[in-house]
């Protein structure tokens, strides 16, 4: 008599920073083996960023949802899919920055050691105009890191994430990545600086860090993890 069949029947929603809700499973043993030969003696952990794609797609109903979700986002749910397969501890590694010593070994909790905010959407009032702003999806970050300098990048990281511009007379919503390139170039460079100023800080984040003792010297330091890759090694 062959064996069972399994079948992955835990289904569970992702409460992300933006406020999207994603339905997803854990992966399988066989998803996880597909990564692990693929990843097998890469150095560059950016370059396991694809493979954590093809990973993730495998655990969501809709696999074109990757791209569209924003950098915090897709954090967030990688976490809480490794959470669900993996368990809710990962150890990490990290250098000590008084003595320099590697401590290995160490755990950090993906429940409590997180620290998650989604992006403020509150609008920005900058001269007689306000502002509102949202998240840039993954498939426009792509075009904004192709870019040639990191001035350009600011800039449309800002044109690709604005929502909405409220002036005394109208509000507008619905605009081209061209006139909303115009509408910036155009703005009085005071203003344009102390809307760059405010954007900065209604940015969601999502990271894991902790307060840890050094191994050796004993001091502490506080561990960031908000990488994607550093939780798929």
């Amino acid at each position: 008599m062959p064996l069972p069949k399994n079948e992955n029947k835990h289904n569970y929603t992702a409460d992300l920073p933006s406020g999207r809700k994603v339905k997803y499973h854990p992966w399988i043993v066989r998803d996880e083996q597909e990564y692990m030969y693929a990843t097998e003696g890469m150095e560059n952990k950016d370059d396991m960023v694809p493979h954590i794609e093809e990973l993730l797609s495998k655990c969501i109903t809709d696999e074109t949802l990757i791209n569209q979700l924003s950098e915090v986002d897709f954090l967030a749910l990688a976490v809480e899919v490794r959470k669900k397969s993996k368990g809710e501890t990962h150890d990490i590694v990290f250098t000590c920055p008084y003595c320099e010593t590697l401590n290995e070994g160490v755990q950090i909790n993906l429940i409590e050691d997180v620290v998650s905010e989604g992006m403020n959407l509150d609008p920005i009032e900058v001269g007689d105009s306000e502002f509102t702003f949202h998240d840039v999806s993954r498939e426009n970050l792509a075009k904004i890191k192709a870019m040639e300098s990191d001035a350009k990048r600011r800039l449309y990281f800002m044109i690709y994430s604005l929502a909405g511009v409220t002036t005394p007379e109208q509000t507008y919503t619905k605009f081209s990545v061209k006139e909303t390139v115009e509408f910036f170039e155009t703005m009085d460079p005071k203003e344009f600086k102390i809307l760059s100023k405010e954007f900065a800080g209604v940015l969601p984040t999502f990271v894991v860090k902790k307060k840890l003792s050094c191994q050796r010297c004993e001091k502490e330091t506080m561990v960031f993890v908000d990488k994607v890759s550093d939780f798929f090694v």
